[in-house]
């Protein structure tokens, strides 16, 4: 008897992937209502050519399988399939295949891991167990982040569909170029591996997260500096520079207080001044003809100042190098 042959049978018929395998070790010590036991007819290869699962129901087989042998199954069912996410339950210092899929996403570049996640195919025999597709599902997605998307496929055929990508994969026009010959590889080695597939193995995704870093953020004050905006105006240069008129109006203030301390010394002088003020009030009540007052002029340049001052302001207000989002959303 080949006991290979016939074990891979055994595997293939009645082992099944647990969800959650405390649960499931629960209810296969239950003696009394145990759904997961079940008996194998291992074949003879005389009268049975291939085993089966027992069927307790049919009393003609259970004539028929008297002198066979029987393979009673418990909790083996479901725990020989657990080494594929657990190897350390049977002493191998591997990790699972679960924790296997998500290093290998983990170690291609940033901006494709997320992508990767949604295309997650099984291939292999063992992906035919019962439960395989759920448990991987739910491993995936309690290791990998929240806010991505985890997709898992299970093809109709997984054995032959990593065969039938390959063969896709040969109709390409420019499959060559994807070949590394053996000729090439004896002459330079892994040298050429690197410079040919160097795009596929360099994780360029933390020099860009620097990049965007190192950008300079926009700034609004930089921007209104120096510039009128509502009515306001910064300080600038011409500003600061002392105010001639001021000064000399300080002066003839002193020279003012200087003559009234002389009016009683001098009462002539005092006579003269006092004309001479009346003679400037007099020139500045009443008018001459086709002579503009000077009260005059001085409206009209305030009027212009003041129309320049609204107008650069309406094109403060619509300039896009100021308010690029439009001025709404701050005032």
């Amino acid at each position: 008897m080949e006991e290979t042959y016939v074990i891979n049978q055994v595997k293939e018929d009645t082992c099944y992937v647990a969800e959650n395998v405390v649960k499931e070790l629960h209810l296969a010590a239950n003696k009394k209502d145990n759904s997961i036991v079940k008996n194998y007819v291992l074949p003879d290869f005389n009268n049975i050519r291939r085993g089966y699962i027992q069927d307790p129901n049919d009393t003609n087989q259970k004539e028929k399988e008297e002198n066979c042998q029987i393979l009673r199954l418990n909790n083996e069912r479901f725990v020989v399939p657990e080494i594929l996410f657990h190897p350390s339950d049977i002493g191998m210092k591997s990790m699972g295949i679960a924790e296997a899929v998500v290093k290998s996403i983990l170690c291609c570049p940033k901006d494709q891991q997320e992508y990767l996640a949604k295309n997650i195919v099984l291939v292999g025999g063992n992906c035919n167990f019962s439960g395989f597709r759920e448990r991987m599902y739910a491993e995936l997605r309690s290791q990998l982040p929240q806010e991505w998307d985890v997709c898992v496929y299970l093809p109709d055929d997984p054995i032959s569909y990593s065969w039938k990508g390959g063969s896709a994969l040969l109709k390409v026009p420019n499959f060559k170029s994807f070949l590394v010959s053996r000729s090439e590889y004896e002459e330079l080695g892994s040298t050429i591996i690197q410079q040919r597939f160097n795009s596929w193995m360099v994780d360029n995704s933390e020099k860009e997260e620097e990049e965007k870093n190192t950008e300079e953020n926009f700034s609004y004050l930089d921007k209104i500096k120096g510039k009128s905006i509502f009515g306001k105006q910064d300080a600038t240069a011409n500003d600061l520079q002392p105010d001639t008129t001021a000064s000399t109006s300080v002066f003839e203030k002193n020279d003012s207080l200087a003559n009234a301390d002389n009016k009683t010394d001098n009462p002539e002088v005092s006579e003269q001044s006092q004309d001479v003020s009346q003679t400037a009030e007099s020139e500045t009540t009443t008018p001459q003809v086709g002579r503009p007052r000077k009260t005059v002029l001085k409206s009209h340049s305030s009027l212009n100042e003041s129309s320049e001052q609204s107008e650069d302001e309406e094109n403060l207000m619509d300039s896009v190098e100021l308010f690029p989002f439009g001025t709404d959303s701050y005032l």
